[in-house]
């Protein structure tokens, strides 16, 4: 009896023994799917998240840039209407200036310079065109130019100063004030900086 016992104890024993070696053997499975799962939800939510910082960081961006844009935008619109005014103001000045000096002592002796260097261009038959008002001076005109020539208003020269044309083949020589303001037009916005392009940085 004593010897049936101890083979019955033997084997629960065994039976235990195989039990815990089962119970380790799926305890170790299950502790290794729970860890693989965990690691690929923390995968997939690292994932998520990188994603959902991604498209907040484009969002900004193209947010930002379209701010930019159109803060650059707006700043050269002002700009340009700036440099529009300057523009109109620095040349009424000088415009009010030019007809100030041709109420001057000066502008005599101007309109003959000027009258002489033409008349060396102009070599043929010439009319000498000068604003309503210089009409009075056509006759030290016509003796500044040298030779032969007749001395008419020209409504188009209202500032002062003069034209002279060729009569035997239309060149035209332009002295006028209107014309030597023009020509500092282009000068001023180049060296005044003033000019608004899209390669310019607004500040």
């Amino acid at each position: 009896m004593a010897e049936s016992d101890a083979r019955v104890d033997l084997f629960l024993k065994d039976i235990d023994h195989d039990a815990v070696d089962k119970r380790n053997a799926i305890e170790s499975e299950v502790d290794e799917y729970i860890h693989t799962q965990l690691s690929a939800e923390e995968e997939r939510a690292r994932d998520q998240a990188e994603a959902a910082v991604g498209a907040r960081k484009n969002r900004l961006e193209i947010e930002a840039n379209r701010k930019f844009a159109a803060a650059h935008n707006s700043a050269k619109r002002a700009l340009s209407c700036r440099r529009m005014e300057m523009e109109k103001e620095v040349f009424n000045r000088a415009r009010k200036a030019l007809c100030a000096f041709t109420a001057s002592p000066d502008y005599l002796p101007f309109l003959k310079k000027s009258i002489v260097a033409m008349a060396a261009v102009i070599t043929g038959d010439a009319v000498v065109l000068v604003r309503e008002q210089d009409l009075p001076l056509a006759q030290e005109l016509k003796t500044a130019f040298g030779r032969a020539c007749e001395v008419e208003a020209d409504p188009t020269v209202e500032i002062g100063g003069c034209r002279v044309r060729d009569l035997s083949n239309g060149l035209l020589a332009d002295d006028t004030l209107e014309a030597r303001l023009a020509a500092q037009r282009e000068w001023f916005l180049t060296h005044a900086k003033l000019s608004v392009n899209d390669q310019e940085e607004v500040g």
